[in-house]
């Protein structure tokens, strides 16, 4: 048995858990399955006895399959002969999932149940391209672009643009261009809030060309970062960027759970100029308490309350409608966010929206479309 020469660990989730566990790889070779003699023991139904083999020899860590029922993947390929592993590969035993981490920490039967497994049905929670994915970040490999978002409140036939919202999108082949896909892999790398930080100054560093006296541009932030030191830094940062723009700081609803943080929160934006809103409102607890407390300016209705609001029971209808004059009656302007139909505008006007966002009144797009 010959000891490790290099800090190797596997991280990885018990179950269907969220609680993650670390387990150094301490010893070469180094064997991984069901029974007690494995020097990481898995009890999981899927993984064999004796199921795979770790090996160093001296430059590289390999990954044989030791003759499991059910399969030893890497990066969700199912390998037949030894293979050579760099850190951040993502690893199934069977069902069990794990990520190889260059860097050291802390430790941890039955009949095999056979299972014919394809990449598909395996679990998800590690992204398999993560040197990638980190290299994209740190090159500013992403671009914005930036939705309308519409004012209501004069003649809502051909409302005019009254702010923007800048979304972010991959910009580099092998990994996905849509936010909601970007987010789920840096959260599982642990970098949702840099990918939200780097976002923001792209937005900014683009708006300067946008229409409006100042240009109204509205700018999110991840739950994540949303009451750290480093969010305010990175405020500050962008504003003193963001010459002839009124940014707009868009907070997660789940994110407001903190209500001193919030008021915090909120008087530091007011002291940089930026003003405050709360997004995707009623997707979760609509967080009334948090309205009178932390009054941010807007608050954006999120798209769950607005869909088909049209062809919604009265019931439906009346709740939003209630929720929009409450807002209202707070001083702040409430935005409906999502819409797609014109029988979508239509209601949303007759609640008393002052302003809404969504592909009826245009998409996202690339900042040389708007001349």
């Amino acid at each position: 048995m010959v000891e490790r020469t290099q800090d190797w660990l596997l991280e990885g989730f018990l179950g269907s858990s969220n609680r993650v566990v670390q387990v150094p790889i301490h010893v070469m070779p180094f064997r991984i399955g069901r029974a007690a003699d494995q020097d990481m023991v898995l009890r999981v139904n899927e993984v064999s006895g004796n199921h795979a083999i770790l090996t160093y020899d001296g430059k590289h860590l390999w990954l044989q399959d030791a003759g499991s029922t059910n399969g030893t993947f890497v990066n969700r390929h199912r390998i037949k002969e030894a293979v050579a592993l760099s850190d951040g590969d993502v690893l199934h035993f069977g069902t069990a999932e794990f990520r190889l981490v260059h860097q050291p920490i802390a430790a941890f039967e039955e009949p095999t149940i056979t299972r014919t497994f394809q990449p598909g049905q395996l679990s998800q929670r590690y992204y398999p391209n993560a040197a990638a994915f980190r290299q994209m970040l740190n090159d500013r490999h992403l671009k914005v672009q930036y939705q309308p978002i519409v004012d209501l409140r004069g003649n809502p036939a051909t409302p005019p643009n009254f702010a923007y919202e800048a979304l972010g999108r991959a910009d580099q082949p092998g990994i996905p261009q849509l936010p909601g896909e970007l987010f789920k892999i840096a959260a599982s790398l642990d970098c949702a809030a840099e990918l939200s930080r780097v976002l923001r100054e792209l937005a900014v560093e683009g708006a300067n060309a946008l229409p409006g006296d100042p240009a109204v541009l509205f700018v999110n932030t991840h739950p994540d970062e949303t009451v750290t030191p480093t969010l305010l830094e990175s405020i500050a940062h962008i504003q003193s960027k963001a010459l002839g723009v009124q940014l707009v700081l868009e907070v997660h609803e789940r994110a407001i759970t903190d209500i001193r943080r919030m008021r915090e929160l909120a008087a530091a934006l007011r002291d940089y100029g930026v003003a405050l809103a709360y997004d995707d409102f009623g997707a979760g607890q609509a967080r009334l308490l948090e309205l009178v407390e932390a009054t941010p300016a807007y608050v954006k209705f999120d798209r769950s309350m607005v869909h088909a609001l049209d062809r919604a029971l009265p019931q439906k209808r009346t709740l939003v409608k209630t929720l929009v004059r409450m807002v209202l009656d707070f001083g702040i302007i409430p935005l409906a966010e999502g819409v797609e139909t014109a029988g979508e505008a239509a209601i949303c006007v007759d609640i008393g929206f002052q302003l809404g966002q969504g592909w009826v009144w245009g998409r996202p797009r690339d900042i040389s479309e708007f001349g």
